[in-house]
């Protein structure tokens, strides 16, 4: 008799464990666990019309696959390496010979050089003066251009002296 009504209570309180969702932070209840058919959007969903990051391109594209492609990272970087020097602002235009074809290409998904600026607003800002599109850099990214031309120019200098310490060196004859 004893076993029969431990077994109804194990049971009784493992339904309400259930119900309860009490899995002792073993699962998060259900509601909010994410369903694998309908990701969740932190930033930079769908909604701001921008590709997720790591999805394939469009369907008929020529483009090549995800590995070949530039993330969103690294295309902030090589469009860095290649705004003007000594420049803060400059009309989309003017700045757009500047970028390397390839990295034009790997824009097009985003919608082109000015609305991939529009959307790194940590790095450029972007506003219309006289019916130009006008690209500023951002105190960060101006930072990391002065950051970048410092390192060069410092490897620049120390390659210079190694090749003086070199010439100056008398050869060794084995």
């Amino acid at each position: 008799m004893r076993a029969l009504r431990l077994t109804t209570f194990i049971t009784a309180t493992s339904a309400v464990r259930l119900q309860s969702g009490g899995n002792y932070g073993r699962q998060p209840p259900r509601e909010y666990r994410q369903r694998p058919h309908q990701p969740q959007h932190r930033f930079g969903g769908p909604r701001d019309g921008r590709p997720q990051r790591g999805s394939p391109p469009p369907q008929g594209s020529s483009y090549g696959g995800s590995c070949n492609r530039l993330s969103e990272p690294q295309l902030v970087a090589k469009l860095l390496e290649h705004f003007p020097v000594g420049k803060t602002s400059i009309p989309v235009n003017k700045w757009a010979p500047f970028v390397p074809e390839d990295i034009q290409e790997a824009l097009v998904p985003f919608g082109g050089l000015a609305h991939f600026a529009a959307s790194q607003t940590n790095f450029f800002i972007v506003r219309k003066e006289n019916g130009l599109t006008v690209v500023t850099l951002s105190t960060m990214a101006s930072t990391l251009c002065v950051e970048r031309e410092k390192s060069i120019k410092k490897r620049e200098e120390k390659a210079a002296a190694y090749a003086a310490r070199r010439r100056d060196q008398p050869r060794r004859s084995h």
